[in-house]
């Protein structure tokens, strides 16, 4: 009884994804096809069909590609298995993903979960010029993110985001915020990526991503780009 209770949740939220309104027109009208930007954003079981459905419906569509990352909710995984899906990719157009070896939902865990994200993005979504880290809660003003990156240089060791300098995290350059998002280069990206492939425990483990991510770029000599337009001002690419 209770399996069934279950499936039946699942197929209501996945009727629920079938009427959401996601934007799938903007690919077909873009203008700026040529500039491939992977999303990945964070979220959690519990806030898969609040905050991580609103990003979709708002912006997330609007990404070349992107994935939702999250440990699956057993009612999906149980709806995955009977219908003989991947067990840990749930179709667009949620998009869900589950990193192998991520099986809780912890802060303290926040770190394993995203380095396990961009070590399979990596592995499997090679070919983006940027992609961007982000959490379900942030609103992408993507467009804005277009037009600052339309005369960058993918191939360049640079990330982008709203810096933080901290007095007790010292570390060269700062960092950015995990929380509204950083933007890594393709070139910058693979070398994490490929490292994280090799061995997962390449990156300092604290329990504080952004921190945690930055020091590992810094170990790459990624740098952290002025993320700032042309009158000096701080690019507004999400708002909180």
């Amino acid at each position: 009884q209770e399996f069934h209770s279950n499936q039946n949740k699942s197929r209501l939220e996945l009727d629920k994804l079938n009427r959401f309104n996601f934007n799938q027109n903007y690919k077909k009208n873009s203008t700026n096809k040529n500039l491939k930007i992977f999303c990945i954003i964070l979220t959690t079981p519990d806030r898969l069909f609040t905050y991580a459905l609103t990003a979709l419906s708002i912006w997330g569509t609007k990404c070349s590609n992107y994935r939702l990352i999250s440990v699956i909710p057993s009612n999906l995984k149980n709806y995955q298995t009977q219908n003989g899906l991947n067990d840990n990719f749930i179709r667009e157009p949620l998009n869900l993903y589950q990193p192998d070896n991520h099986t809780h939902e912890n802060y303290d865990k926040l770190t394993d979960k995203v380095l396990a994200a961009f070590r399979d993005v990596y592995k499997f979504y090679k070919n983006y010029d940027w992609y961007i880290k982000i959490d379900d809660d942030s609103f992408l003003h993507y467009e804005n993110l277009v037009r600052f990156l339309q005369d960058k240089d993918s191939q360049s060791l640079l990330t982008f985001g709203y810096d933080i300098i901290n007095n007790f995290f010292r570390l060269k350059g700062g960092y950015h915020a995990g929380g509204p998002g950083y933007i890594m280069s393709k070139r910058a990206f693979h070398l994490l990526g490929a490292e994280l492939n090799k061995n997962i425990s390449f990156c300092y483990n604290s329990g504080i991503e952004d921190y945690d991510v930055a020091r590992c770029f810094r170990k790459l000599n990624i740098l952290p780009g002025k993320s700032i337009d042309d009158l000096g001002k701080f690019i507004s690419i999400h708002l909180l």
